[in-house]
């Protein structure tokens, strides 16, 4: 019963829009800027640092904090890995946006730090890496979310666990699809560019 509860509160706590609020404060609708997500990397190149950044901790938290509270209760890893996913779930497809947001990167990272700090940390150096590298924050996203379910079927040789990271994985990068047409554009922006009203 715990199970089921967690899970419907889970989608609902993960459809919480932060960035999409921080920005409505300023007086912007986020969609309608930059890329149109309503994520923290978006929120920063419309907005600024202060507000991005703010964003970011409040989408990882979102992931966070569900998968630690299930996990104090003691339900199952797998469990509490499916949580996680339904929060990832609700930031993407939000009740309080019509079934539209985010990507779920940073809601991802939350999810994975409550689950192993270990492997959250090294996914996130990866993640630092790449876009460093290829300044390309969507190309950084979509490698190291393909590559996390390996890193959770190493660690634990939970098939259950990995088949739910596996979901999850695959929701980031479909998610990620408009971003990588634009990778083969040429028209993806590189991390630091300010953002552009967007014309649609």
């Amino acid at each position: 019963m715990h199970f089921w509860i967690f899970l419907g509160s889970a989608y609902i706590i993960g459809s919480i829009p932060f960035g999409y609020l921080i920005a409505k404060v300023f007086g912007v609708d986020i969609r309608q800027t930059g890329s149109g997500n309503i994520g923290a990397t978006n929120v920063q190149r419309t907005l600024g640092w202060g507000p991005g950044l703010l964003s970011l901790i409040l989408d990882v938290a979102k992931g966070f904090v569900p998968v630690v509270i299930a996990l104090w209760f003691g339900l199952q890893f797998w469990q509490a890995t499916a949580i996680g996913t339904a929060v990832i779930i609700g930031h993407c497809w939000s009740i309080f946006l019509l079934f539209k947001g985010g990507k779920g990167i940073s809601t991802s990272l939350g999810v994975i730090l409550a689950l192993d700090w270990r492997i959250g940390l090294a996914v996130l150096v990866l993640w630092l890496v790449l876009l460093l590298v290829w300044r390309y924050v969507s190309l950084a996203s979509i490698i190291s979310a393909s590559i996390l379910p390996f890193g959770f079927l190493v660690s634990r040789f939970d098939l259950k666990t990995f088949g739910v990271i596996f979901i999850f994985a695959i929701i980031d990068v479909l998610k990620h699809i408009p971003n990588i047409k634009r990778l083969m554009d040429g028209t993806e922006y590189k991390f630091g560019e300010k953002a552009i009203t967007r014309a649609d």
